[in-house]
């Protein structure tokens, strides 16, 4: 109770089952149906999701067949373009 006041929650959760190969592409679904479940919430407005984890960049890069000298340059500079969007907050 908070404030004297019965609260209601609401919960779910889904499992992701299969072959550890193909994890970026479950991590890729769960954003999936986290955006599907939020956009459907009409009340909720306007949203943004921020992920900090290169591993997702690095799947992405890999799935394109990216050269691994090309992913280092693109992750420096992500990096650095993130560090110049922090501090002009």
């Amino acid at each position: 109770m908070v404030g004297g006041q019965p609260r209601e929650l609401t919960e779910c959760d889904f499992d992701i089952v299969g072959p550890m190969q193909h994890k970026f592409v479950y991590c890729s679904e769960v954003l999936k149906v986290l955006c599907e479940v939020l956009t459907d919430l009409s009340d909720l407005g306007p949203f943004m999701i921020k992920i900090n984890n290169y591993k997702i960049l690095d799947g992405v890069l890999q799935a394109f067949d990216v050269e691994s000298k090309v992913q280092d340059q693109l992750r420096l500079l992500i990096g650095n373009i993130a560090k110049v969007i922090l501090t002009s907050d």
